[in-house]
C-alpha cells in the first residue's frame, strides 16, 4: 500500500472476484472503505468470509461498466482493475474487434470513478521461448510481450497499451 494513501481514501476493486490475489486485511487498514465490485455475487460474499473481514467493506454484483454508469458522482481516491486481460478477454476470439470495445470500456469505466490513481493490474503470461524480456518496467515489458508475441492469444496485450493511448491525455 502506498504511503501516500490517508485514512480516510477510499478504494474501488473492479474484478475483485475471490480475491485470491488481494489481501482485504492490508487494505482494510490503509482504507476507510473498499468497494468490491464484481458480476460474481457469489465470489464476492465467499472472498469476505474467507478473510473474515466485513466492516468498511462494500460489495457490488456488476461489471465495472455497470457500476460507473450507475454511480455517475461517486469517486474513489483509488481504482484498480485486477487481472485485466485474462478476466475481460475470456472467450474473445482472437482478431475479434470486441476486444478493444471491452478494454476501451473498461478504461473508461475506471477513469470516471478514480478521483485520483487508477492501478491496472494485467496478467501478461510470458511464453517462454528462451528470449530475454527487458528489466522489469510494466510497460516495457508489456510493449516486449505484445511486439513479440509471447503471450496467450486471448490476452492481446497490444489492445490494452492502444487503448491506454487514446486516454493519455487525462491526468491523475
Amino acid at each position: 500500500v502506498d504511503a501516500a494513501v490517508t485514512p480516510q481514501d477510499t478504494l474501488l476493486i473492479a474484478g475483485a472476484g475471490n480475491c485470491n490475489d488481494v489481501c482485504l486485511k492490508t487494505l482494510s487498514q490503509a482504507f476507510s472503505h473498499i468497494t468490491l465490485v464484481d458480476p460474481d455475487m457469489g465470489a464476492l460474499v465467499a472472498a469476505v468470509a474467507r478473510q473474515r473481514i466485513y466492516l468498511g467493506v462494500e460489495l457490488v454484483s456488476a461489471t465495472i461498466e455497470g457500476f460507473a454508469e450507475r454511480e455517475l458522482s461517486r469517486r474513489f481516491q483509488v481504482v484498480a482493475s485486477t487481472c485485466v486481460l485474462s478476466q475481460l478477454l475470456f472467450g474473445v476470439t482472437a482478431g475479434d474487434a470486441l476486444a478493444i470495445d471491452r478494454i476501451d470500456a473498461h478504461i473508461k469505466a475506471l477513469l470516471r470513478l478514480t478521483a485520483r490513481e487508477i492501478l491496472l493490474v494485467s496478467d501478461c503470461a510470458i511464453i517462454d521461448t528462451g528470449a530475454k524480456p527487458p528489466e522489469i518496467d510494466p510497460l516495457r515489458m508489456t510493449t516486449w510481450i505484445a511486439t513479440h508475441g509471447r503471450f496467450f492469444s486471448h490476452m492481446r496485450p497490444a489492445e490494452l497499451l492502444r487503448s491506454l493511448g487514446r486516454h493519455a491525455e487525462r491526468e491523475f
